[in-house]
């Protein structure tokens, strides 16, 4: 199941429908940051205010504009068109506020803001100095993945493991702090203990069917998100919801074998959140669709 729903990040009206809210957005939040997908196509322009007082903000713009202005912390800020690919970075206590007309085209914009001081407890890292400034349109291969795999999972109709999305806000969070100072933060290494080995693992077992958070899972071991990502990946060989995700197919695989429980039955008890979901990740571990394994074995 996705995150909770909640009010939007940055604050976007559509200046040809009297100021009101676009529609075509999808928010979620997590302990310690929030994400947002605005969809702008067929808006022919809006205006839009944001800000927090505690929390960083971060953008991936994919959207061509044909004028517009806007400001940062009362400054004038770049009014560059195409700001396809770039990213935003605005620190908390700065407002930024503005108006755009568009191009006609798939305009849209992925957002993130995060809590400095919690997600840097979870990252095990100092924010530097380098991230009280605002950076404006930039680019960045690895931030622009993963920020599209935010918006991906926003986008769809169907539930995503919070896990997930969890998992890609640390980690853009954790790109966006070595871009900005040119530096690779070295991170705590080691596994679980053995104990907290067959805790976690006796943990998931039992709770197959429920959409299991990571900090759901760190609090086991009373570790931070990051560093239980890390000592579990070191102890297990792979990630938290690769793990999950193989345990929850032997599941179904069980089932497929001793029942003719349908394939949307299996999928939505096991949280895959649709039957397309599953019978991809089914494939991507097995080699074969369910409806092959049950037929061939």
């Amino acid at each position: 199941m996705a995150g909770v729903k909640r009010d939007k990040l940055a604050l976007v009206f559509d200046v040809n429908k009297n100021s009101s809210e676009v529609e075509h957005s999808r928010a979620s939040s997590w302990r310690g940051f929030s994400v947002e997908f605005i969809d702008l196509s067929g808006l022919k322009g809006y205006e839009f205010r944001g800000g927090n007082p505690k929390h960083h903000y971060l953008a991936y713009h994919d959207l061509i504009r044909a004028d517009g202005e806007w400001q940062v912390g009362g400054e004038p800020a770049s009014n560059r068109k195409d700001i396809r690919e770039m990213i935003t970075y605005i620190p908390k206590q700065l407002d930024f506020k503005g108006w755009v007309t568009l191009e006609q085209r798939q305009n849209s914009i992925v957002a993130l803001t995060f809590d400095p001081h919690l997600i840097g407890r979870e990252l095990e890292i100092l924010f530097p100095v380098q991230m009280q400034s605002p950076h404006v349109y930039f680019k960045n291969q690895n931030i622009q993945s993963t920020m599209l795999k935010i918006g991906s999972l926003l986008k769809r109709a169907s539930s995503y493991p919070s896990m997930y999305m969890e998992t890609l806000g640390l980690s853009a969070v954790l790109e966006l702090a070595m871009v900005l100072t040119n530096e690779t933060f070295t991170q705590k290494r080691g596994g679980l203990s053995r104990s907290q080995e067959l805790l976690v693992a006796e943990y998931i077992k039992v709770n197959l069917t429920k959409d299991m958070s990571l900090d759901e899972l760190a609090s086991l071991v009373q570790m931070s998100r990051f560093h239980f990502s890390r000592s579990f990946k070191e102890t297990f060989g792979e990630s938290p919801i690769r793990y999950i995700n193989k345990e929850r197919v032997t599941f179904a695989k069980s089932v497929l074998l001793t029942s003719r429980t349908p394939i949307g039955e299996i999928s939505e008890t096991l949280g895959f959140g649709s039957i397309q979901n599953f019978i991809k990740t089914f494939r991507e571990i097995t080699g074969v669709t369910p409806l092959e394994f049950r037929r061939t074995s």
